[in-house]
């Protein structure tokens, strides 16, 4: 299920506002180290997912989303994409539907007996449905870019601070 109503706004915000709501501020949100865009892939991740590791990794540090919580998600991405492209390369081959023949026992002509949907086809939209999940936790999309929220202080009252020196100087 995915997650209901608008997104919960940073601690900093919600201090600005003046917390209207009176909901608690959340004082010790966890803000795991940063890493950085050249993080090495893990072992277990060789040839293409390790590729596709490297792009996310950099594209991701250079958004300023990525931290030490989030390398066992972008592993798994990184096999969700690999076979996407295996799948994708199925259903290049050998389309995206298939048809079964039958012998008309009486009359030894070929009739279609049915069509269905490739079996590598439905497992490439699954395995895309994974990415895209993924994708936009990390604001890889474009609607999901403005719900992404990057590191920023790890104790918001210092941001607050930063942000009233800045425009109460004025």
């Amino acid at each position: 299920m995915g997650k209901r109503g608008p997104p919960p706004d940073p601690s900093v915000i919600q201090m600005l506002k003046g917390n209207p709501s009176k909901k608690g501020v959340n004082h010790a949100e966890p803000t795991p180290d940063a890493v950085a865009a050249d993080y090495p892939a893990p072992p277990e991740l060789e040839g293409r997912p390790a590729e596709i590791w490297r792009d996310f990794v950099r594209t991701a540090s250079n958004m300023r989303v990525l931290t030490q919580a989030d390398l066992f998600t972008i592993a798994r991405y990184c096999i969700e994409r690999d076979l996407y492209l295996i799948c994708y390369q199925q259903v290049k081959q050998g389309g995206e539907y298939f048809t079964v023949y039958e012998v008309d026992p009486d009359t030894k002509k070929t009739r279609i007996k049915f069509t269905q949907v490739a079996p590598w086809a439905t497992q490439m939209h699954r395995h895309h449905a994974a990415c895209l999940r993924i994708e936009q936790e990390f604001g890889m999309t474009p609607s999901s870019r403005s719900q992404v929220k990057t590191h920023g202080s790890a104790d918001p009252l210092s941001a607050l601070a930063q942000w009233r020196a800045k425009y109460s100087a004025g």
